[in-house]
């Protein structure tokens, strides 16, 4: 099993933000995916800046800041709009939504390897979850 974000955030205690989860969901997108969607672009799918731990966190900021104000106001132009047409997690499930989600617009952009990664990284959240008796 792949680190999880039950890993990066030990104490995931109601004080954990939203915000928190969805960047620990990119460290782990970028980390063990490769896939950083919040990082500049050539506009043909390639990244324009190397995966460093300082990008990476520019990234992660900004991708979960605009992840939580969608939760928190929706607006159909919101970069995450995608979020309501399948609903709002509980705050500790949110990782495994950001990677089912993210699968699910690598599926449409026909990359299936990367879908089937991000599957994975769902899975192993629910696996952890379901594990440690967190959910029915």
């Amino acid at each position: 099993m792949t680190e999880t974000t039950y890993d990066l955030l030990p104490s995931l205690g109601p004080w954990n933000t939203s915000y928190e989860h969805v960047k620990a969901a990119y460290r782990i997108m970028a980390t063990e995916a490769r896939y950083r969607p919040a990082a500049p672009g050539d506009g043909m799918g390639g990244v324009l800046t190397p995966s460093t731990t300082e990008n990476i966190e520019t990234e992660a900021h900004k991708y979960a800041t605009q992840w939580v104000a969608y939760e928190e106001g929706p607006d159909k132009d919101a970069p995450m709009s995608h979020v309501s047409v399948v609903g709002y997690p509980n705050i500790k499930d949110t990782p495994a939504l950001v990677f089912a989600i993210e699968a699910a617009r690598s599926i449409c952009a026909g990359e299936m390897r990367l879908a089937h990664r991000l599957l994975e990284l769902a899975t192993d959240e629910t696996a952890h979850a379901a594990a440690k008796g967190m959910h029915r």
